[in-house]
């Protein structure tokens, strides 16, 4: 109702204000599109994508520049693709993405060896709240990995 009423007035006002001003329309930058876009053609989830393309040798940093996500993005993907029973292979730099010393990196190792690695929350308590949620799934991976 208010469209209708409000709509048209107040778009002509818009297209006048613009072309007195000299503004012209910006298009969007197409940032992740391609990406969506390829794993929509092929008909795959993002994690299996992600997950095939890691094990075809690419890094988890050059996964988060060509998707365009965070670190923790890419790794919760492979975790995914991993808890569906697809093999992930090992890398020996893995561990180059986490922040951690190597004394937390251990410490984290333990508590998982000690909880598991299917609940993080027992292991960010026995780690004292000081390790992240990121870097123990970080680190949960690593472990996986390694199986």
């Amino acid at each position: 109702v208010k469209f209708k009423k409000y709509g048209i007035p107040f778009m002509q006002n818009i297209v006048t204000y613009c072309q007195t001003n000299q503004l012209t329309e910006r298009p969007k930058q197409k940032t992740g599109q391609v990406s969506a876009s390829i794993s929509k053609k092929i008909g795959k989830a993002r994690h299996q994508i992600v997950g095939e393309k890691f094990n075809d040798g690419s890094s988890i940093l050059d996964l988060t520049r060509e998707f365009q996500v965070k670190v923790n993005t890419i790794v919760d993907h492979l975790y995914n693709f991993s808890s569906e029973g697809n093999v992930l292979l090992f890398k020996q730099n893995f561990l180059e993405i986490s922040q951690l010393s190597s004394e937390e990196q251990l410490a984290a190792h333990k508590a998982f060896e000690q909880h598991g690695t299917t609940a993080l929350r027992p292991i960010y308590d026995a780690l004292h709240e000081k390790v992240s949620y990121e870097e123990l799934k970080i680190i949960r991976l690593y472990l996986l990995l390694q199986q």
